[in-house]
């Protein structure tokens, strides 16, 4: 197994991962106002507003990040610290296609390190 091309296949799993999220923003934009609105009824109070917030910076940050990651590992083949660590955050409080990426990643991490590790 070629690590090159795990990694080229995880960065474009990603990329198409995150212009689904993209696109799911795009037309689900109203959503999680309205999954606040609903949450905070009857009192909106500026208690409230910091879980609108949240939830808007995670659904555009996470494909941003994304993207960032795709674009480093075909560039680079190779995540930097910090963008892994970004990354895993950002994924882990995303959706469950978020999740299903921070498996994948994982694993292809632990992949990555067993093969460096046999061949050095």
């Amino acid at each position: 197994m070629n690590i090159d091309y795990l990694n080229r296949c995880y960065a474009y799993l990603l990329l198409t991962g995150a212009a689904f999220l993209i696109g799911v923003l795009i037309f689900n934009i109203q959503q999680p106002y309205l999954v606040w609105k609903n949450w905070a009824h009857p009192e909106y109070s500026i208690q409230t507003y910091p879980l609108l917030f949240l939830s808007y910076f995670l659904d555009i940050a996470a494909p941003l990040v994304m993207l960032l990651a795709s674009k480093q590992l075909l560039k680079e083949g190779a995540l930097k610290w910090y963008l892994v660590l970004g990354l895993g955050i950002l994924l882990f409080l995303s959706k469950l296609i978020g999740l299903i990426y921070l498996l994948i990643g994982v694993v292809v991490l632990i992949v990555n390190r067993v093969f460096h590790a046999r061949n050095t």
